[in-house]
């Protein structure tokens, strides 16, 4: 049968040695939440940009769209047998115009408002998994501290006991 001081240092050591493994996995936990919020940042952000550009494509086709129709109430006035300079034709093709460039700007709005949310959501994943890293670390050193109290308590102990 093992001495008890031989026990009481193997119990100790034990323990503290599980308890440093735990603040280091603690750590390593920490490190890849960092990572995988990083990396979940970056798409958040891609998806921004495409948004962006996206808004700029429909902004695009809405002032194509309000051109052709400009061009076809052109060509069916002129078709009828009318002028494009009457006071009625001019205004219709003012307002297509007008509301041409209206939702081309609403489409560019729109677009830069989600980009702006998705930019949002991607800085606090990024500040998700600063946190996560941070309290990964002090899970570490809380770890250490634990084990080096565990250290001093079990030789303290041993102390008491009267074993040295």
């Amino acid at each position: 049968m093992a001495d008890p001081i031989t026990l009481l240092v193997a119990s100790t050591a034990i323990t503290a040695g599980s308890q440093i493994m735990a603040g280091n996995a603690a750590k390593r936990q920490g490190v890849a939440a960092q990572k995988s919020a990083n990396t979940t940042a970056k798409q958040i952000d891609e998806n921004a940009a495409n948004e962006a550009a996206y808004s700029q494509r429909v902004a695009l086709e809405e002032l194509r769209q309000s051109e052709l129709m400009s061009s076809r109430a052109r060509a069916l006035v002129a078709h009828g047998g009318g002028s494009t300079t009457d006071v009625g034709i001019t205004n219709l093709l003012s307002r297509i115009d007008n509301e041409g460039k209206f939702n081309a700007a609403m489409a560019l709005f729109d677009g830069r408002q989600r980009a702006k949310g998705l930019k949002v959501q991607a800085d606090v994943t990024r500040q998700e998994g600063q946190m996560a890293y941070e309290e990964g670390k002090a899970k570490r050193r809380a770890s250490r501290f634990g084990a080096f109290n565990t250290v001093l308590s079990g030789g303290l102990k041993g102390n008491e006991r009267g074993y040295w």
